[in-house]
């Protein structure tokens, strides 16, 4: 590997996921850390997540790549075996887009990859940094995840580094075990904190909005959530609902009872607004959202993705903490709204963000961290 010492004289390549926009929205903390370093940055992503990086980023290259395409079961029990069924396809997009760096690689002089979660983009030629929150990936049986996390491992140590977004000390940790395994894998593993595209705006005093609902993650189990919390709002006349869909490159807009506003997408900086003018966060369980609103010191009710045994972890897991309160989606109602007022929140520790650019830097001259 060449290094180069300057970030300024690198040209860095990040690679989101396409499960959600999950992975994407956590790498603008990435992004905007490295442009401020005054870095190079080349957006490598697929499908809906490489448009809607490109609307956030218009001056930058936004290069397309392989896609996933994970597909998701109505019924939340059905999708082990659904993602089973696609194992073999996405072990396919794993050698593409390890075959496609190779060429991007010498294409636009790349010197540093960050990849979230993207498993085939690793060479030999630059660094490679492997960005995840999952070093056990849970699944619905203890056996099942040791020999996961044993494949995960594999590939995992193919690269440079791995970046864990989350804290170093195991008592404050928001993964829990997911992030604080038992063994880690055998290259250098750096805790660089809670990725945030946020901004703390101090608190309302007379909250405008009692319930701001923040829709994500896949269909169709993003509509069913989003038909739940509608029926909810229209038995809850006397609160302010802002209903924020996750849908990007939706043009339609949702018939909704009057104490409801709908909102398709917002920018990070109206989302910031919204936070602090809201009593509570409807949210799925998934771990980039809880990394945005829980550091705001938001109370947030969590209802995990049916079937996606990692949001069901995390919201069994910050519930016990109380960080926040917890409901199955099946079991969802505007009685579990109205309890939710009476519970009492836990204070959640502040987080420490290392600096990105001067990681990279580090990686970039092949210090030893």
């Amino acid at each position: 590997m060449n290094h180069k010492k300057s970030i300024k004289d690198s040209t860095v390549l990040v690679a989101p996921l396409d499960w959600g926009l999950g992975h994407a929205t956590r790498c603008m903390h990435i992004i905007n850390a490295l442009l401020a370093a005054n870095a190079r940055i080349i957006i490598a992503a697929s499908g809906m997540q490489a448009g809607w990086l490109q609307q956030q980023y218009p001056s930058l290259k936004v290069l397309r790549i392989p896609g996933y395409k994970v597909r998701y079961a109505k019924r939340g029990v059905l999708l082990p075996w659904v993602l089973l069924q696609q194992l073999p396809r996405i072990i396919r997009t794993i050698k593409a887009e390890h075959r496609w760096l190779q060429q991007a690689v010498k294409k636009y002089n790349i010197d540093i990859v960050l990849s979230d979660n993207r498993y085939g983009l690793h060479t030999k030629q630059v660094p490679c940094i492997f960005i995840t929150h999952q070093l056990t990936i849970a699944t619905p049986t203890a056996i099942t995840t040791k020999i996961v996390q044993r494949i995960n491992y594999c590939y995992i140590q193919q690269f440079s580094a791995c970046w864990v977004p989350d804290v170093r000390l195991t008592a404050n940790a928001l993964a829990g075990t997911l992030s604080h395994p038992q063994q880690l894998p055998t290259i250098p593993v750096h805790y660089i904190g809670w990725l945030s595209r946020l901004q703390s705006i101090p608190q309302i005093a007379n909250s405008a909005i009692d319930f701001l609902v923040m829709l994500s993650g896949p269909e169709p189990q993003r509509t069913i959530l989003e038909t739940s919390v509608i029926k909810a709002a229209a038995a809850m006349p006397e609160k302010k609902f802002l209903l924020l869909r996750a849908l990007p490159q939706a043009a339609t807009t949702l018939a909704v009872p009057d104490n409801v506003t709908a909102v398709n997408h917002a920018d990070a900086a109206t989302i910031s607004a919204w936070v602090a003018q809201a009593e509570y966060i409807v949210t799925r369980s998934g771990y980039t959202t809880l990394m945005e609103v829980l550091p705001l010191g938001k109370r947030c009710i969590c209802i995990p993705t049916p079937g996606q045994t990692e949001q069901g972890y995390l919201a069994t897991y910050l519930m016990q903490r109380r960080w926040v309160f917890t409901v199955r989606q099946s079991q969802f109602s505007e009685a579990v709204l109205k309890a939710a007022l009476s519970f009492e929140f836990a204070v959640i520790p502040p987080s420490t963000t290392i600096d990105i650019a001067t990681l990279v830097a580090a990686h970039l001259a092949g210090e030893t961290l």
